[in-house]
């Protein structure tokens, strides 16, 4: 399950929780793209808060990569990720093949850490 809010000034945040479906890739993607042609410094704020994986992954994840009508690929600046360690590289993976932006992991306790992050102008 997903939940979308943009927050000012030009973050998108993202919150999944429990089960990621189909259907919330459905949504998302969309979303993204739109984001990310309608800003100036596209950043996004990805929570996952009580996540318990995904359902049924393969199939859909696959159709989501090669389908040409999905063009999914977004050029956000800046990426914090937030969640249990135990998702890191999932979450990390899943994100990186969306955009080439800079992506960082946090944990849920260094929430406000991702945000000041996300609204640096430096690059490290």
């Amino acid at each position: 399950m997903i939940t979308i809010d943009e927050k000012p000034p030009e973050i998108l945040e993202v919150n999944i929780s429990e089960i990621f479906s189909r259907g919330d890739i459905d949504q998302l993607a969309p979303t993204l793209k739109k984001y990310a042609r309608n800003s100036v410094r596209p950043r996004l704020l990805l929570i996952a808060s009580d996540f318990q994986g995904w359902y049924g992954a393969g199939p859909w994840w696959s159709d989501l990569k090669l389908d040409d009508e999905c063009d999914c690929n977004v050029d956000f600046q800046r990426i914090a990720l937030i969640g249990d360690p135990i998702w890191k590289v999932w979450l990390t993976t899943l994100i990186s093949s969306f955009t080439p932006g800079e992506i960082k992991f946090f944990t849920s306790n260094e929430i406000s850490k991702a945000r000041k992050w996300l609204n640096s102008q430096d690059t490290t």
